[in-house]
């Protein structure tokens, strides 16, 4: 019996070092995905920094610096090609940029297409995964859920950092009094399982 409880004793204080380890994890990686963020915002202070490092979608008339549309529904896996170019022709008449993103574990960038749509400046982004037989518009709910209607808005964004090996979503929610930092680790299968989150009073109140 004692010898039991012993081992009883021995596994709860492992199963509470292991939760205890993984709240330090989650709490170190949003410290450090909001320093990152913090400190590319205070280096770009007039640039949105969803869009460093990208290239600008183009339709018509494009130059060599530019990503022709058209090369990724031409470009598309059996059966995808309608839904891309539908999908990419909705906001023609906003400008998008065009970010490669690598995932760990993955063999193939996915790709990002980012828009700002409306007077009030909302996200509406695309995303596109490639493999050997074309691409394809990605399904999730959770990276969809940042470009809905009610979606994300103004000095909102979402971030691709990746970290000790692994690939993060970053949503940076800024309001008028208070900004909401929330990473979501995205696999190499593309699931998207939320990590931690943080709220922080924004620049602006702060400024007041």
């Amino acid at each position: 019996m004692r010898i039991f409880m012993k081992a009883v004793i021995a596994s709860a204080s492992l199963a509470c070092i292991g939760t205890y380890g993984a709240v330090v994890h989650a709490q170190t990686t949003c410290e450090h995905l909001e320093t990152t963020l913090s400190q590319l915002q205070r280096q770009h202070p007039r640039i949105d920094i969803a869009t460093l490092g990208s290239r600008e979608l183009c339709f018509d008339s494009c130059t060599a610096e530019q990503v022709r549309a058209d090369q990724f529904w031409g470009g598309a896996a059996p059966g995808a090609a309608d839904s891309i170019r539908t999908t990419l022709v909705q906001y023609a008449d906003t400008t998008g940029y065009v970010t490669n993103i690598a995932i760990p574990g993955r063999s193939h960038p996915i790709v990002r297409i980012s828009r700002r749509v409306g007077t009030a400046y909302c996200v509406r982004d695309t995303y596109l995964a490639r493999a050997s037989d074309g691409y394809r518009l990605i399904d999730n709910s959770i990276l969809d859920d940042f470009s809905q209607e009610a979606g994300y808005c103004g000095k909102s964004f979402v971030y691709f950092e990746t970290w000790r090996s692994r690939s993060y979503a970053v949503l940076w929610d800024e309001g008028e009094t208070n900004t909401e930092i929330v990473a979501y680790r995205v696999t190499p299968s593309l699931e998207v399982e939320k990590v931690c989150s943080v709220r922080r009073t924004s620049r602006t109140a702060a400024d007041n």
